[in-house]
């Protein structure tokens, strides 16, 4: 039985062999479009191996004596928005054969009907336009019709010649008389809309982008707010500045920063957490009005609004206050939002459909920090600038079941914390929150019109921070002494990092640094907002991911 049974085996894979051999020699040597050449000539949907489409590009290739398949650029006379603004008004059933035109772009689709017309859907720049391929009107001196009909799939990257002209339904067409492959897609794409997977979609941004095409609007879309950022800094007399993304201290902000090591300096350096520092010592150098958009780095947690390497724009301005800044702030957010509004009034979608739209109408909602605090809790807060008060501020964590902050526990760290429980879940309608704890704010002045608090403002959306500004402590004795408890409040690890840029920066203080407001904005986040985004990654072209 045992036997039998080998046997049998024998002769399947005998059978199975020689039909491999007789299929790879079959399409090494012949040419037959139906089957080598034509992975869409039986069916338009059919779905094909990546080792069947490199068999029939090499056959096609050896056919036409070694034809390139990756020939130089060619120039197209019109890129596809402008061939399609050009002659988008010429009537149905029309043929201009004299208005020749050359098109470039990538193959979103094709329609074949029997073996002598094709329709393809070439798509450049956010546009798509309809190819007309006939047998009759074909006239390439090199490739057949037939072959060019067989080896053009979904996804290549061909170059169009032909003229002008919109079929009987109206379709706006370039009515081909030769097309040739300038880049073939050698894998098969997915469906269009259909990569819905977003682990998939972010390690493959490329297949995102060619498939969804929503993507693609995303990151126009973000190209144009941060446009308008700067052109409405640059409107108010801003100068666009570069500070350092490496140096001996990350600077500026409270968060950990990414460390890595100079061979030629031979010492550690950090990538920046924020440039404030930097753009300050401009300041009191005497460039009165800078900004820098760019990458900023955080060693921290990853999740829908958060992202270790992200975008900002920081601005800091001479002789403004933070309320002059709130100010500012709401004329931006209503240029940046009129792109995107449906109404008069400013509205967006909220990114969650069950909360009501967003409307960037001015004035927007100011609430205080502490009496906010103590509305909803409804209880007195303890002196939140001294840090006995801590143990009184945890209590209130575990009574009302939030969350603790990571340890070692200190004023800022508790508050920031709580306003995150208490504060920013009921700022859905663009707000700004003022008034916050000086122990909260340590590169902030004090309020004049209220004692122990910061000049500083936040604007939050959707419930996240999107700015925050405040009008800039400029005293060196004041700012070296609220540093160094702020040094204190960290832990051993943070405290090994050192406080180069802290004494550096109070140094530069000593010189005098006019009175000036200073100003950030996530433009990730504002990015979300606007686009319709729920998460940071999806605004982002490669967010970071796990290995």
């Amino acid at each position: 039985t045992w036997g039998f049974i080998f046997f049998l085996r024998m002769i399947c894979v005998s059978l199975a062999t020689r039909r491999l051999l007789n299929s790879s020699r079959y399409h090494l040597t012949n040419l037959n479009p139906k089957i080598q050449l034509g992975f869409r000539s039986l069916s338009d949907t059919t779905h094909i191996s990546d080792i069947d489409r490199k068999a029939a590009l090499e056959s096609f290739k050896k056919k036409y004596n070694n034809i390139t398949l990756y020939p130089p650029a060619i120039q197209p006379t019109k890129s596809i928005p402008s061939f399609i603004k050009e002659f988008s008004h010429i009537e149905p059933n029309t043929e201009i054969q004299e208005k020749k035109e050359i098109l470039v772009g990538r193959v979103g689709n094709r329609r074949s009907h029997g073996g002598k017309l094709l329709f393809l859907d070439l798509e450049g720049e956010g546009s798509q336009v309809q190819l007309k391929v006939t047998q009759k009107g074909y006239s390439d001196p090199i490739v057949s019709f037939e072959d060019t009909a067989s080896i053009i799939t979904r996804g290549d990257i061909i170059v169009a010649y032909g003229y002008v002209g919109k079929t009987k339904a109206g379709e706006l067409s370039l009515i081909c008389d030769s097309i040739r492959l300038l880049a073939p897609c050698l894998k098969q794409l997915p469906e269009k809309n259909k990569l819905t997977d977003p682990d998939t979609r972010f390690r493959n941004r490329h297949l995102d982008l060619l498939v969804n095409t929503d993507m693609r609007s995303v990151f126009y879309n973000r190209s144009q707010i941060i446009k308008c950022i700067r052109k409405f800094l640059d409107d108010r007399q801003f100068l666009e500045v570069e500070t350092p993304i490496l140096a001996s201290s990350g600077g500026g902000a409270t968060a950990r920063p990414f460390i890595t090591h100079s061979i030629g300096l031979n010492e550690n350096l950090q990538l920046r957490i924020s440039p404030e520092l930097f753009l300050k010592t401009i300041v009191i150098g005497g460039l009165e009005r800078v900004y820098e958009l760019g990458k900023q780095f955080r060693n921290e947690n990853i999740d829908a609004t958060h992202n270790p390497e992200f975008t900002t724009c920081e601005f800091y301005a001479t002789n403004l206050t933070a309320d002059d800044l709130m100010e500012l702030t709401e004329e931006l957010f209503v240029e940046m939002a009129k792109p995107f509004a449906s109404t008069n009034n400013l509205t967006i979608p909220a990114l969650n459909k069950t909360k009501p739209d967003i409307s960037f109408s001015r004035p927007f909602k100011r609430i205080d920090f502490v009496s906010e605090i103590e509305n909803v809790l409804k209880c007195k807060l303890p002196d939140v600038n001294d840090p006995k008060s801590i143990p009184i501020l945890e209590s209130l964590f575990n009574k009302h079941n939030f969350e603790l902050p990571p340890s070692p526990y200190s004023l800022g760290k508790l508050l920031d914390s709580l306003a995150g429980y208490v504060i920013e879940p009921q700022c859905h309608q663009p707000t700004f929150v003022i008034n916050h704890p000086l122990s909260l704010s340590p590169l902030s002045k004090e309020n004049p019109n209220k004692i122990g608090c910061a000049h500083r403002f936040e604007m939050f959306v959707h419930g996240f921070e999107v700015v925050n500004a405040y009008s800039e402590l400029n005293d060196p004795e004041e700012q070296d002494k609220r540093f160094s408890e702020q040094w204190e409040q960290k832990d051993e690890g943070e405290k090994l990092l050192g406080r180069g840029a802290d004494e550096d920066f109070c140094n530069a203080l000593n010189y005098g640094l006019p009175p000036t407001a200073g100003w950030g904005i996530g433009i990730d986040r504002v990015c979300m907002l606007l686009t319709g985004k729920s998460t940071i990654k999806d605004v982002m072209l490669f967010p970071t991911l796990r290995s």
